[in-house]
């Protein structure tokens, strides 16, 4: 059985990068025994590739390994393109600077989130893909990469789109958290230290405490009255750190890559230090479930 490939050959590249998902191909069923001859032959709009089983009765496992090669390619090559094209047709609202931002939201999202569309895990797309191509090779036995793409790919478009959504949605509340961040910084800049030094320790498991430069508890209800809206433990240290306003925070913790941590390292940034084992903190950064 010989399987034709029609590729465009405008991306050079791409050209290159198939070819040589084929000869792995070519590698893999050697080793197993398999015989399978590809050539090439240029056009002047596009490369065909053909693919020729010697037996067979070993179709069905050339047209796997086949499915799977085209699987990765088109994920590998032309995904980024079809996210692209997904974002100015749908969501132009975008500069081009956040477009190349969401579209490395899409990819992270689709190599390593769980989440489906349309049964779809999104992680699991290739092998979907790669299923998807075989059956075809098994009814067909010419390929047009672009053609099959377009018209015969629709979940699998959906599936990106759907992905992309997500992105967009994990870029806004990135692009809210930043600016949430900077407002944070702009007023600590414009105010008067009112305390020269503050600690915080970070125990394990445990609440963050603020301590004083001469060792005293400073308690979050000397600062609240009962009229105060309930807020949560991270609200609150941050509303206390902004009351008493210090010059210096020696943040001991040995968790700097938690998210509130990282949080109150942007915001207070120049004016915090961070130690990550000292005389002072050992007695307050420890405790019962601290196995390190």
């Amino acid at each position: 059985m010989v399987y034709q490939i029609v590729m465009p050959s405008i991306r050079t590249d791409h050209l290159i990068r198939f070819r040589v998902q084929l000869y792995d191909v070519f590698s893999d069923l050697d080793r197993r025994g398999i015989v399978l001859s590809i050539w090439e032959k240029r056009l002047k709009e596009s490369c065909l590739y053909y693919c020729e089983s010697v037996k067979n009765k070993y179709d069905v496992t050339v047209r796997n390994y086949l499915g799977e090669a085209i699987a990765d390619f088109i994920c590998d090559c032309h995904e980024p393109e079809i996210i692209l094209d997904i974002l100015r047709a749908e969501h132009k609202q975008f500069s081009r600077l956040e477009y190349q931002q969401i579209l490395n939201n899409t990819i992270r999202l689709l190599e390593s989130s769980v989440w489906e569309y349309a049964k779809t895990i999104y992680r699991d797309r290739r092998e979907k893909v790669a299923k998807q191509v075989a059956q075809y090779l098994s009814q067909h036995d010419t390929f047009d990469m672009n053609g099959f793409i377009r018209f015969r790919m629709k979940t699998y478009r959906q599936t990106i789109s759907m992905c992309v959504k997500e992105a967009i949605n994990e870029y806004r509340v990135s692009q809210e958290y930043q600016l949430f961040i900077t407002r944070l910084r702009a007023f600590i800049l414009e105010q008067e230290p009112k305390t020269s030094l503050i600690h915080l320790f970070h125990p394990f498991g445990q609440y963050l405490q603020i301590y004083s430069q001469d060792g005293v508890p400073i308690m979050e209800e000397d600062i609240y009255d009962e009229s105060t809206k309930p807020l949560s433990h991270e609200d609150r240290i941050v509303s206390t750190l902004l009351h008493v306003v210090p010059s210096k925070i020696i943040l001991h913790t040995r968790f700097q890559t938690e998210n509130f941590i990282r949080t109150l390292i942007q915001v207070f940034a120049e004016r915090i230090e961070v130690c990550s084992g000292c005389q002072v903190c050992e007695p307050h950064t420890h405790s019962i479930g601290d196995r390190s």
